[in-house]
């Protein structure tokens, strides 16, 4: 775990992979769930699937798990920045207009 962490914390707010067996996923996924590690392995994790977090402001969310068919693209992004972008995309009214 403190090596997803300091990938996490190198790369805050980019998008990062990290691969790995399938017992390592299922005790980071247990970990970020807040799930007794002792029952990991009730987690099913399959060749080459795909599982993805958000690291979110208040805490992680699992966004998917052991996902295997083709994959939509997808941005996560929280609130606040959604609403920076709204703003920056809206055009400006012009004072006195």
């Amino acid at each position: 775990m403190s090596e997803i962490d300091a990938i996490r914390d190198a790369h805050d707010k980019e998008t990062v992979a990290v691969f790995s067996h399938s017992d390592p996923i299922k005790l980071v996924v247990a970990h970020y769930l807040g799930l007794p590690l002792d029952l990991y392995q009730r987690l099913a994790i399959g060749p080459a699937s795909v599982t993805a977090f958000a690291f979110t402001p208040f805490g992680p969310r699992l966004l998917f798990m052991n996902r295997s068919e083709s994959l939509p693209s997808f941005k996560f992004e929280d609130k606040e920045q959604e609403k920076e972008q709204e703003n920056e995309e809206q055009p400006h009214a012009l004072p006195g207009v």
